[in-house]
């Protein structure tokens, strides 16, 4: 792969550097199934291109090798991120959670109140009542969690 396939493949796929790509090659028995790791690499992107066909060859060879074995070859990336930065993700994700089931619950509240027609008010029914509570609670949740995202930012500030 050449210096301008390279640009754009990294056009595709952003922060390509960033990631930590890895490739794995797997022996597998074909009786019990159980996978034996064999080879395994963690690579920059340009590497991982440049020598695909290498990886692809030992692959080939361990095939031609243990032909009574399943081998499997994979190939991934991920971003390697501090504990830190996973738990700022898990609250943000965790307060877009509240705050979509909150409206989720709202919206279908307010279809069921535009289209009530029973003899006493909707007010007084059980499912009506539990759903309103559950609203509340999802609330008293969220605020919760965004009083727990404005410490640690402050703590982040300081």
């Amino acid at each position: 792969m050449d210096e301008k396939q390279f640009e754009e493949q990294a056009k595709i796929i952003p922060d390509v550097d960033l990631r930590i790509h890895w490739v794995n090659i797997t022996s597998q028995t074909k009786h019990n199934g159980d996978f034996e790791e064999i080879l395994s690499w963690k690579v920059p992107w340009r590497l991982r291109l440049k020598y695909d066909w290498y990886f692809k060859y030992r692959a080939a060879l361990l095939q031609v090798q243990n032909p009574k074995k399943i081998i499997n070859f994979t190939w991934g990336n991920y971003i390697e991120i501090s504990d830190k930065e996973r738990g700022e993700i898990s609250l943000r994700n965790r307060i877009i959670g509240k705050k979509r089931k909150i409206t989720e619950f709202e919206n279908k509240v307010k279809i069921v109140e535009k289209e009530w027609c029973e003899l006493f008010p909707i007010t007084k029914d059980l499912i009506y009542i539990k759903v309103i509570k559950k609203i509340n609670r999802y609330k008293k949740e969220l605020n919760e969690l965004i009083l727990q995202k404005n410490e640690s930012k402050k703590i982040q500030s300081i």
